[in-house]
């Protein structure tokens, strides 16, 4: 598994928190008497997460862009190095 892919499992692991965690507030919203702190809480939590989720994608393509730079640059070297051997049978 790449780093690339590791941080898309994180960040699909912080949404299945931030999914449950946003059940837990609208079951709050729901509730007789809100507790308007828990609430506050709960929100906070939402935007942590959220957070967390979109620093783990940014990484995951950075990472991503980092390997087809790579996977490039390798094919071009490729090229490269088989044109210099195709001169020196010529």
């Amino acid at each position: 598994m790449t780093a690339a892919d590791e941080a898309i499992a994180r960040a699909e692991e912080l949404l299945v928190q931030l999914n449950a965690r946003r059940d837990d507030l609208e079951r709050l919203a729901g509730a007789e008497n809100l507790d308007a702190e828990a609430a506050v809480e709960a929100i906070a939590e939402l935007a942590e997460l959220a957070k967390q989720i979109e620093a783990e994608l940014t990484r995951a393509r950075g990472l991503a862009d980092a390997g087809e730079q790579t996977a490039g640059e390798q094919a071009a070297g490729e090229q490269a190095a088989g044109a210099t051997g195709a001169d020196a049978d010529s």
